[in-house]
């Protein structure tokens, strides 16, 4: 069974908030902000003309109110409002339940209180159930276009590219357990970044370099040519993502990390 963590205890609350929201996971994608809560909540929009403002939230005793930016685009509100969510029903006993969010951590904010409604928010959207095998058959497909790989994933799970990334980061260990080891996605452990730098795990990752020609792993991004194929990177550099699988037959391809 996964171990419990900060992790795994966010997880365990974003399931309850599906299960509160009668959300499976042939739901997705989602589109938060056309949910039909049964909770009582409302949902307002607003132009706020304050640089990196995306929404705000109240936990009121008759109902709970999110106000999100007009002036953001809907991908952007998708998340803002999940983000919300996490607020209203995880820290809805902190700072009076009201809560004033940017697009960047504030020096007077709780650092950890805005991952967990970062990361409950994101797993919200792209539960990490669907995303793993997700990512993988979307590397596959794609594996010499990688510029492709965050675009169809974003599509695919109604978010922007940014969450996707976000996603892609966050995952990295649970990536490592699910595509390396063939680790049974109910069975693997949870565990963010500073829990995998605290157990000295962070280096496990199922990410490395390949060569875009065959896809083969190769030692070093400063490689000069591929020692599988010989093809030169003179012209072609090595790619950095999902790579080469010999023991499966088949290239999982690669995804560029950095937009």
């Amino acid at each position: 069974m996964p171990m419990h963590n900060a992790k795994t205890n966010l997880y365990e609350h974003v399931s309850h908030l599906r299960d509160q929201l009668h959300i499976t996971l042939a739901s997705y994608p989602l589109s938060l902000t056309g949910l039909p809560f049964r909770h009582p909540l409302q949902i307002e929009h607003h132009l706020f003309q304050t640089p990196g403002f995306c929404a705000l939230a109240f936990a009121g005793d008759k109902f709970d109110t999110i106000i999100l930016n007009a002036n953001r685009n809907p991908l952007e509100q998708n998340f803002d409002c999940g983000h919300e969510l996490i607020h209203l029903t995880k820290h809805r006993n902190i700072k009076q339940g009201c809560f004033h969010c940017f697009d960047k951590t504030q020096p007077t904010q709780n650092p950890f209180i805005e991952w967990e409604a970062n990361e409950g928010a994101a797993e919200l959207l792209v539960p990490y159930k669907l995303f793993l095998p997700a990512i993988c058959e979307t590397s596959r497909i794609y594996c010499r276009e990688p510029q492709k790989i965050k675009p169809a994933l974003a599509k695919q799970f109604h978010v922007t590219t940014t969450v996707i990334e976000y996603r892609i980061h966050s995952l990295a260990y649970e990536l490592y357990q699910y595509d390396i080891l063939s680790t049974d996605i109910s069975q693997i452990a949870l565990l963010s970044h500073n829990e995998t730098k605290q157990r000295h795990l962070s280096h496990l990752t199922a990410f490395s370099y390949y060569c875009p020609d065959c896809l083969s792993s190769i030692a070093s991004g400063n490689a000069v040519c591929c020692p599988h194929c010989g093809g030169s990177f003179r012209q072609n550099a090595p790619l950095y993502g999902l790579g080469y699988r010999h023991d499966i037959g088949g290239g999982h391809g690669c995804i560029v990390i950095s937009d």
